[in-house]
């Protein structure tokens, strides 16, 4: 099917205005969050990672995301080995990286663009409709181009982080 020319209808609960407003509030709020935070590890040895983290941690959390990256899978798949690819990540090469004002264009090391990433705050933002369970507005991160996992759908956290207590207009005179 031909989703624009064959007569095809898409239904969705989404509300537009709400999601725009969504996507909004994410960005402006991760923003500031993300100035602040960047402030912080200035002051930090170890930043973007906790105090408490030791060096080989850090390089587990790295090693782990070099070899979760598009790059290592492909160069791999070509039958790379690792020693070759790591020196590959490490020499500098043109990119265009995420900021929190857009896009910028930078000389960076595959393997520094890593830790640069390391250093991005992440959050998910729903809302639902309590009485139909419909969903109205759904983001789940910063920027779906350069940041694919979903915080809402496949994200876990704590559950205070989750639930939030609401009453129903039709149970409160009930109380």
């Amino acid at each position: 099917y031909n989703i624009y020319k064959d007569g095809l209808k898409i239904y969705t609960t989404i509300d537009s205005r709400m999601q725009t407003h969504a996507e909004a509030a994410v960005r402006e709020h991760m923003s500031s969050l993300q100035q602040a935070f960047n402030r912080e590890c200035k002051t930090k040895h170890n930043a973007p990672f906790a105090y408490d983290v030791s060096p080989d941690q850090i390089k587990s959390i790295l090693w782990t995301s070099f070899k979760r990256s598009d790059r290592y899978r492909i160069m791999k798949r070509e039958g790379q080995s690792d020693s070759m690819i790591v020196r590959e990540f490490r020499k500098k090469i043109p990119m265009r990286v995420y900021t929190h004002r857009g896009e910028k264009d930078t000389l960076m090391s595959p393997w520094d663009s890593i830790r640069y990433y390391k250093s991005f705050l992440h959050t998910g933002f729903v809302a639902v409709e309590s009485n139909t369970g419909y969903i109205k507005a759904w983001v789940g991160g910063v920027n779906y181009k350069h940041f694919k996992y979903d915080h809402v759908g496949v994200g876990r956290r704590q559950v205070g982080s989750t639930f939030k207590p609401f009453r129903s207009e039709e149970h409160t005179s009930e109380l």
